[in-house]
């Protein structure tokens, strides 16, 4: 058997209890999961909103700017 087809959760009986070793595992697993995806949403998805809101305000400062000198 080799370590792409290893899954330990195929040995357990179902009237054993998860082992805490697999649980803390899958845990670390989820946690290291999702601390990716917080990364690489603040680095995409934030920053692009980010982005929008600065352009929107430096158009607005250079229209209000167009507005003034024309008085």
């Amino acid at each position: 058997m080799n370590a792409k087809d290893y899954n330990p959760f195929k040995m357990l009986n179902d009237r054993e209890k998860l082992p805490e070793e697999h649980k803390a595992k899958v845990l670390e697993t989820i946690n290291t999961f999702q601390f990716i995806l917080d990364v690489a949403d603040l680095f995409t998805v934030k920053q692009v909103a980010i982005n929008t809101e600065m352009a929107k305000e430096i158009l607005k400062g250079r229209s209000n700017d167009s507005d003034n000198k024309g008085m």
